[in-house]
């Protein structure tokens, strides 16, 4: 990837594809090697937690319903995936994430059943368990000439929240905005003043769910008896309180502070509002 005067060239390693663009978008995920070959600074905060990911098949119907428990090692979601199947991801201590990894299936959906218990059925089946690191990962300063990195090869949050497809899904929407507008001014849409501009626009709203994951990180993962204790309280008190529980609703959703056109199932137009 190389930045020149009015384009951006990409070629790959062997030399079969060469393309040049004025603008480049990395989108290549959390362990961008595009960003790590311009240099894209990271700032990086490790949980010593690790995602345990797989498919488990259960004996009733989801009807497209998610779920989440809190666990004292973390959050352990349950998301629909096919008929009569969910998607798992289960956050764990490291080691005891990879010990999980190496349990007969029985043993593994024994430990999972009840931890969970029964409310989405009887778990029979289970897929292929894979484990990765859980981090708060930022790229300071996601423009690099004529580059500009997205979703999350310029973010990685924790899941407790599902935020991180959120953030993906904005970052689009927010920079075909700028396109869009650049576009209809005659600008150049790979500028410094362009790029620049997106960023500075997605740092706030980037940086507000950033801080919001990683305090529910660290509360939903301490087990101290007056942590518990307010925890549980202030769980309770938000189920009283149908206003907090909506305001609560939509920031985990993503949909707090202002969204792009496209996340609002808008048109692209001239003009931000």
């Amino acid at each position: 990837l190389e930045s020149l005067a009015g384009t951006v060239r990409i070629q790959t390693d062997n030399d079969v594809n060469r393309i040049e663009a004025t603008l480049a978008v990395l989108a290549d995920g959390g362990r961008s090697t595009l960003g790590q070959s311009l240099g894209l600074t990271r700032q990086e905060t490790r949980y010593d937690q690790a995602a345990l990911v797989t498919t488990v098949g259960s004996d009733r119907a989801h009807e497209n319903r998610a779920y989440e428990r809190f666990t004292p090692y973390g959050p352990l979601a349950l998301l629909p995936s096919g008929e009569n199947q969910f998607a798992l991801a289960w956050t764990l201590p490291v080691d005891k994430a990879k010990s999980y990894i190496g349990l007969p299936d029985n043993d593994f959906l024994a430990r999972l059943q009840g931890v969970f218990g029964e409310r989405a059925g009887f778990f029979w089946r289970v897929g292929v368990r894979k484990t990765y690191a859980l981090s708060l990962t930022e790229i300071l300063q996601p423009v690099c000439g004529r580059t500009v990195a997205i979703g999350n090869a310029a973010h990685l949050v924790h899941p407790v929240a599902g935020q991180g497809f959120n953030l993906g899904l904005r970052d689009v929407a927010e920079l075909a905005e700028f396109i869009s507008e650049a576009l209809i001014l005659g600008d150049d849409i790979g500028s410094p003043d362009v790029l620049s501009r997106y960023a500075v626009s997605r740092r706030k709203q980037t940086r507000r769910v950033l801080r919001f994951t990683d305090g529910l990180v660290r509360l939903f993962s301490n087990e101290l008896p007056g942590i518990t204790l307010l925890r549980n309280a202030g769980l309770n008190t938000v189920e009283l309180l149908p206003p907090v529980k909506r305001l609560l609703l939509r920031r985990t959703a993503g949909l707090a502070g202002r969204l792009p056109r496209l996340a609002r199932g808008l048109p692209l137009e001239l003009g931000r509002s």
